[in-house]
């Protein structure tokens, strides 16, 4: 009765779907907190935590940053994702494969 991936599911596979629909929840409550529904002051502020995680810039002051000629700021946050991996690479990526360079 129960599927081949069920029942394989290892540890690892389902903390790791636990943790993505976890992610899911809280940038759905970020999304909720961006309607114009006058909520309670306590509430709105719980809301304001999570609008962190639906990754919009302007949230981070990103046009203060950018500037404000449009293609400007339309450039850099297409650029800002493959910039943020290039820099994951080059930090935790390379010194990875240098050290098994060199030994």
């Amino acid at each position: 009765m129960t599927s081949k991936v069920t029942a394989k599911a290892s540890v690892l596979f389902t903390t790791t779907c636990a943790f993505g629909m976890l992610i899911s929840l809280l940038q759905s409550i970020g999304i909720i907190g961006t309607m114009t529904v006058e909520f309670p002051v306590n509430i709105s502020s719980f809301f304001g935590w999570f609008s962190i995680l639906l990754l919009d810039l302007d949230n981070f002051g990103f046009a203060c940053l950018a500037g404000s000629a449009t293609a400007l700021r339309y450039s850099a946050s297409v650029l800002f994702f493959p910039a943020g991996i290039a820099w994951y690479m080059l930090n935790y990526g390379a010194p990875w494969h240098c050290k098994r360079a060199l030994y």
